[in-house]
């Protein structure tokens, strides 16, 4: 066995500590020095790191990511300032100038939303069982949803919110019948997740009470396909060849998979910074969006572009569950961006959502199908380098200028080609 770095049992009720007492505990493991302690604290300002610490277990800092504002984006005629969590160089502005070419050709943005809600599940997979909930089910819905509103999310139905589905499905787990309760909770506002187990577990209970049999699994689904937001991109006068070039692409992602998660990946890049610029969980976005795009068996591309009559339309339609209030939507830099982004419900951030990671990906496929990824990565990764860099401003430019003769010649630049390149400015 390995000789241990730190006694764990020094981090018996850790929990308990105050974040300074946390770190002075890894400090006096040896775990962090001064320096460290230094760059913890000041990772962010106190009232964000004593919010931080009623959000999550054993804080000990706040980890910063970039927040950026993209431009240029006009969704349902209406302009968006999009703010943006995000640490890769190239989203941002991927997604700014994609947005501006689509705006000065032209074109619009436009989306819609169809259902809503969460859908929560329980299991019972004994196949008697299973027959007999099914049945109970079908014969006390409309009861067992009054009692479930009234005493689980009573305030969500006076805001107009509730349960909108109660229902059973047949399944197979391991190879023996099987049956799979649904519920799907409208939560408005919400995201509703923590609601819907709430209502699972309570059904559990109503029909072990009433049968004396026990079900498993009360919990929420990630795939919210209970509701669909679409949003759609339409570019009038498009050149032909540009054109069947983006439809071509889109075509090689429905083709091969291995192209197709790389192809949602780009569409994730707009949707996950909004999510996390806005509070939201992204992970239960991306799961919802993966799953559905896995919905037929075979894993898909999310967006379709087709060129029809000079036009070139894009379309993304997904499940994207979103909160506008709750959880980590209160905190004060969230709040912020929300009054940035001017969305005043779910749907529209939903809405937003969509958009966005529909332009982002035109924004990618329309660098693959010109100078590609990686020439158009290096270009923003000129500044990056040069903020590595002793480089004072007046010779910006000329170095600039220098690294982009040299991207052209051998298709990337490194550290090495700004060290080299930097005397030949100062001459």
């Amino acid at each position: 066995m390995g000789k241990e770095i730190y006694d764990p049992s020094a981090f018996a009720g850790f929990f308990r500590l105050s974040r300074e007492a946390r770190q002075r505990v890894m400090a006096q493991q040896g775990i962090l020095n001064a320096d460290d302690l230094a760059v913890l604290t000041a990772s962010s300002a106190d009232y964000i790191q004593d919010q931080a610490d009623t959000l999550v277990e054993n804080t000990i800092g706040c980890f910063p990511i970039p927040l950026g504002v993209a431009t240029n984006c006009v969704i349902n005629g209406v302009p968006h300032l999009i703010p943006m969590a995000v640490e890769e160089t190239s989203i941002i502005a991927a997604l700014s100038s994609a947005a501006k070419w689509v705006h000065q050709s032209g074109g619009s943005i436009h989306t819609t939303q169809r259902g809503w809600g969460i859908r929560g599940q329980l299991f019972y997979t004994n196949a008697r069982d299973a027959s007999a909930v099914a049945a109970f089910i079908d014969a006390h819905r409309d009861r067992l949803i009054h009692e479930l509103e009234k005493t689980i999310v009573p305030t969500m139905v006076k805001r107009g919110g509730g349960i909108r589905q109660l229902s059973t499905r047949q399944i197979v787990v391991a190879e023996q019948p099987a049956l799979a309760v649904d519920i799907v909770l409208d939560a408005r506002e919400a995201m509703g997740a923590n609601l819907v187990c709430q209502i699972a577990e309570a059904l559990k209970k109503q029909v072990e009470e009433a049968l004396q049999i026990t079900g498993k699994l009360a919990i929420v689904s990630n795939l919210s396909d209970c509701q669909i937001t679409e949003a759609t991109i339409t570019i009038p006068e498009v050149e032909p060849g540009f054109a069947q070039a983006i439809v071509e692409a889109n075509a090689i992602a429905q083709a091969d998979t291995y192209r197709a998660v790389t192809h949602n990946k780009g569409v994730l890049n707009g949707i996950d910074a909004v999510a996390i610029a806005t509070g939201n969980d992204w992970r239960a976005i991306e799961a919802s969006l993966h799953g559905y795009a896995a919905r037929s068996g075979a894993y898909q591309p999310l967006t379709t572009w087709k060129y029809n009559n000079g036009s070139l339309i894009g379309t993304l339609s997904a499940p994207i569950p979103v909160a506008h209030v709750g959880g980590a939507t209160n905190q004060a830099v969230v709040r912020v961006c929300k009054r940035i982004l001017g969305v005043e419900s779910a749907e529209r951030l939903a809405g937003i959502m969509a958009a966005v990671g529909l332009i982002q990906n035109f924004a990618a496929l329309r660098a693959l199908v010109g100078e590609g990824i990686v020439a158009g990565h290096m270009r923003l990764h000129i500044d990056n380098l040069m903020a590595e860099t002793a480089v004072a401003n007046n010779e910006r430019a000329p170095l600039r200028r220098l690294l982009e003769e040299r991207l052209c010649m051998l298709g990337k630049v490194t550290m090495t080609d700004v060290i080299e390149l930097l005397p030949l400015v100062r001459l």
